[in-house]
C-alpha cells in the first residue's frame, strides 16, 4: 500500500480562511466525534470573545453513560446530537434563536460529520448569501431562519502523536493509506481497544475473503472490520473518556 502525504495542502489553505472568516461571526461550532471527543477537537482556539459550543455528533454510536460524563465535562458548552438521526437538534436550534443575529462558523477534522451537521443546521432550503456587508469573501455563507452559516474545511494539526492518529484512522477522519502500509494493524488494535471476540481470520473466513491460492485476505478484513465499526455495527463504543471519568 503506498502512502501519500498525510496534511494535505487544503488543510493548511484552510486554516488561513478560518481566521478570516472567524472574525466576522459570534458563534463557533466545534464538531467533534462523540466516541473521540478529546482526539477529534481540533488544533485551534476560538479568538477571545467568541461563543463557542461543542457538537459530540454521532452520539447515537457512542455509548450513552460515557456520552453524559463527556457532557458534564464540557458543563453547558457542550450538546450531544446526531445529524444521522436528528437527535440533539432541537436543543441546539433552541439555544440558536437566543442569539439576535447567528453569524456561525462551523469548524472540525475532517469526516467527523461537519457536512452532514451543516445540512441539519440549513434544512432542505438553505441558501447562499450573496454581497451582504461585513461578510468576508473566499468560502460560502449560508442564509438559514436564525441566522447565517460560514462552512469551513476539514482542520488538522500537522503534528499529531501516534494514539491520536490510530484514534482518527478508527473513526475514518484520516485515511487508512496515508497513515499505515497495512489495514491489518489498526485492525487488531481495534479489536484489542474494544476486547471484541473476533479475529481477522475469522472475518475472512466467514465472509470467504481469499487470495489466488487460497490464502486468507487479512487485508480485506481489516477493511471491513473498521468500516463496520465506523457505521456502528459492532455496536456502541467510547474510545476515550474525560478525566477521572468526567465527574
Amino acid at each position: 500500500m503506498r502512502r501519500r502525504s498525510w496534511y494535505p495542502g487544503h488543510i493548511a489553505k484552510g486554516r488561513q480562511l478560518l481566521e478570516n472568516a472567524v472574525r466576522f461571526s459570534n458563534l463557533i461550532l466545534i464538531v467533534l466525534d462523540a466516541r473521540a471527543p478529546f482526539s477529534t477537537l481540533p488544533s485551534w482556539n476560538p479568538p477571545t470573545g467568541k461563543i463557542a459550543w461543542k457538537l459530540l455528533n454521532k452520539a447515537d454510536l457512542a455509548d450513552d453513560r460515557a456520552t453524559r460524563k463527556w457532557l458534564d465535562y464540557f458543563k453547558d458548552e457542550a450538546i450531544a446530537v446526531s445529524a444521522k438521526t436528528g437527535g440533539g437538534f432541537k436543543t441546539l436550534f433552541r439555544r440558536l434563536r437566543t442569539l439576535k443575529m447567528a453569524k456561525v462558523i462551523v469548524v472540525g477534522v475532517p469526516n467527523v460529520g461537519k457536512s452532514s451537521v451543516i445540512n441539519r443546521l440549513l434544512g432542505k432550503r438553505k441558501s447562499q448569501v450573496g454581497a451582504v456587508p461585513g461578510i468576508t469573501r473566499g468560502g460560502t455563507w449560508f442564509k438559514a431562519g436564525w441566522g447565517v452559516l460560514f462552512d469551513t474545511p476539514g482542520i488538522l494539526s500537522p503534528k499529531l502523536s501516534d494514539d491520536t492518529k490510530l484514534t482518527l484512522t478508527w473513526l475514518g477522519c484520516l485515511k487508512e493509506d496515508v497513515i499505515w502500509d497495512s489495514f491489518v494493524l489498526p485492525a487488531q488494535k481495534l479489536i484489542e481497544k474494544l476486547s471484541l471476540e473476533v479475529s481477522l481470520e475469522d472475518i475472512a473466513i466467514k465472509r470467504g475473503f481469499l487470495k489466488k491460492g487460497g490464502e486468507l485476505d487479512l487485508e480485506k478484513a481489516a477493511s471491513v472490520l473498521l468500516k463496520n465499526f465506523r457505521d456502528g455495527r459492532l455496536g456502541r463504543f467510547t474510545l476515550e473518556l474525560p478525566p477521572r471519568g468526567g465527574g
